[in-house]
């Protein structure tokens, strides 16, 4: 399963945080009802990152029945802070201000 955000094949969407592998990456929280991006952000642990996230207040406020999450793993930092800078920029996610 696979859902394209800013050009960029991720994982998912998923509704379950046990589908993300605890592995580098970028990570975006979107709305369950209509796939609109709430969050993005990149971590070393995904799934930890999401599974403990301080901003899930945040989620709920603009995701009332549910959120889903995407990831796209990599390794390489500058790839990752590209992918995460692009999405910001395109989709101005309202949690999470950089």
């Amino acid at each position: 399963m696979s859902i394209d955000i800013s050009w960029y094949e991720f994982e998912g969407p998923y509704e379950y945080t046990e589908d993300l592998k605890d592995e580098s990456g970028v990570y975006v929280v979107l709305n369950l009802t209509d796939d609109s991006v709430i969050d993005v952000g990149q971590s070393d642990e995904v799934r930890s990152q999401v599974e403990y996230h301080d901003r899930k207040d945040c989620w709920s406020r603009y995701a009332s029945k549910g959120v889903v999450y995407a990831a796209f793993y990599s390794d390489d930092d500058t790839e990752m802070t590209a992918i995460e800078e692009t999405i910001r920029d395109s989709y101005n996610p309202p949690c999470g201000d950089r």
